[in-house]
């Protein structure tokens, strides 16, 4: 009944107590020290205990144990206490290293968006100077064909006129 209880209690938490033994042991074995100045984790079988074991209750009596819980009270806190401070300090160091690639990659951003503009505005010239040029094409191309017109016109009239003094005269030519 209470393996059970305690099964249900801490069986979530027990995995995750055991990767952070195991992964942090070198720190821990430094820091959790019995009264008699012996490493605890390592010297002791505790770090067996947390590598095989998957039973809540051995977890359970290995850190209510008298000398773990001494040792707990005595070196633990303040090795928490520390782990909490270099957790800020990596926090801070963090936001810090993200708010510089946020400010950088806005500075790259702008730059960027300059650039589109700048390519923007060139490119609206070059299609306005070509729509200028089309436009002169054009003029240039009614100009010639108007002026083509009128010197056909004029050949017609001039053929229309030799061909009306043609058959006017008798003599022909």
């Amino acid at each position: 009944m209470l393996t059970q209880k305690l099964e249900v209690a801490l069986g979530t938490v027990c995995p995750l107590l055991r990767e952070i033994m195991i992964d942090f042991a070198p720190f821990l074995s430094k820091t959790l020290i019995g009264s008699h100045g012996q490493d605890l984790l390592i010297e002791g079988k505790a770090i067996n205990t947390f590598k095989s074991s998957t039973s809540v209750v051995e977890l359970v009596m290995l850190l209510c144990s008298q000398e773990w819980q001494n040792s707990l009270q005595k070196h633990a806190g303040l090795a928490f206490i520390e782990l909490i401070n270099e957790g800020r300090l990596l926090s801070h160091a963090m936001k810090d290293h993200i708010v510089r690639v946020a400010n950088e990659a806005e500075f790259i951003l702008n730059r960027m968006r300059a650039d589109d503009v700048l390519k923007h505005s060139e490119f609206e010239s070059s299609c306005n100077s070509n729509l200028n040029d089309r436009h002169e094409e054009e003029k240039m191309c009614d100009h010639l064909i108007s002026a083509a017109r009128r010197r056909d016109a004029v050949l017609a009239s001039r053929l229309v006129d030799k061909l009306g003094s043609i058959l006017n005269h008798p003599h022909g030519a």
